[in-house]
């Protein structure tokens, strides 16, 4: 059987890496973009802008920006 991404789970992983470097809005938004969004398509779009947001802002440790990239490109990947 094949394994999909979980990609609202490793958003949830980014948003608790971003609340422990002190970016506490940066973490509600991500989760906002899968609390308030209705279709699939809508959540995963709005994960996708406020990650490119906030690794184009240079926010964070390198590391957290490495994985917001990786899932940037899965979600990416995933959209028609």
């Amino acid at each position: 059987m094949k394994k999909y991404p979980d990609y609202y789970a490793e958003a949830e992983e980014l948003a608790a890496l971003l609340e422990q470097e002190g970016l506490p809005d940066d973490a509600k938004n991500i989760r906002d973009a899968i609390k308030f969004r209705f279709t699939a398509t809508e959540i995963l779009m709005g994960i996708k802008w406020h990650l490119h947001r906030f690794v184009s802002l240079g926010q964070g440790s390198e590391e957290t920006r490495e994985y917001a990239k990786k899932l940037i490109l899965k979600i990416e990947k995933a959209l028609p």
